[in-house]
């Protein structure tokens, strides 16, 4: 959230499984930052919540709180929207992770 670029440097923005380690309130304030940093018909493709969860702050790695929270797909969906984003395509997907069995929402999206 720290991290700063001038507005519409990037093509593209990729984030797998790192949006969900920021408190959820973060979220939108995020979205609009990518949203600012992407050219027009920039994409974005990023691994969210499954479903609506408020995380914990677990522990900390190298120093920094880790957490867990996220939305559901209807509400990131809407989140990206009111953004300005264009969704072209999402999905929920069953994944193993350390053994166990976890729902992660794919989402793909347009600066238009």
């Amino acid at each position: 959230m720290r991290a700063s670029f001038p507005d519409e440097m990037f093509d593209a923005v990729v984030s797998f499984y790192a949006i969900i380690h920021l408190p959820r309130d973060e979220h939108g304030s995020l979205f609009r930052r990518i949203y600012r940093m992407l050219r027009r018909g920039g994409l974005l493709l990023a691994t969210l919540g499954s479903d609506d969860w408020v995380g914990t702050e677990e522990y900390q790695t190298f120093g920094v709180r880790m957490y867990w929270s996220h939305f559901g797909p209807d509400v990131y969906r809407r989140m990206l929207s009111d953004v300005g984003f264009q969704i072209l395509q999402y999905s929920t997907e069953q994944e193993e992770f350390e053994g166990e069995r976890e729902m992660t929402f794919y989402v793909l999206a347009v600066k238009i």
